[in-house]
């Protein structure tokens, strides 16, 4: 998580290669607390339901995301058509 958390401070910190000290400790408190969750989401009973969790984040984050990317679309097409 050390190294996925680097790079996403990396990329939030618009490709700077040394982000500050906070922002690097939020991402990776950030990913800990998500991996601390889908591990506690999962019980004896039923093992597999933090891998049935993650299968189910994409969409619901994707389906906001269609929405906007319609949008944009529609967007180009318009400036195309000027």
């Amino acid at each position: 998580s050390d190294s996925a958390s680097f790079v996403v401070d990396i990329m939030a910190a618009n490709g700077v290669e040394e982000p500050p000290l906070p922002q690097r400790i939020f991402w990776a408190v950030t990913e800990g607390a998500v991996a601390i969750a889908l591990v506690a989401s999962a019980s004896e009973s039923k093992p597999t339901a933090a891998l049935s969790t993650v299968k189910a984040i994409p969409i619901i984050l994707g389906l906001p995301f269609t929405f906007l990317l319609f949008w944009m679309c529609q967007g180009l097409v318009l400036v195309c058509k000027e």
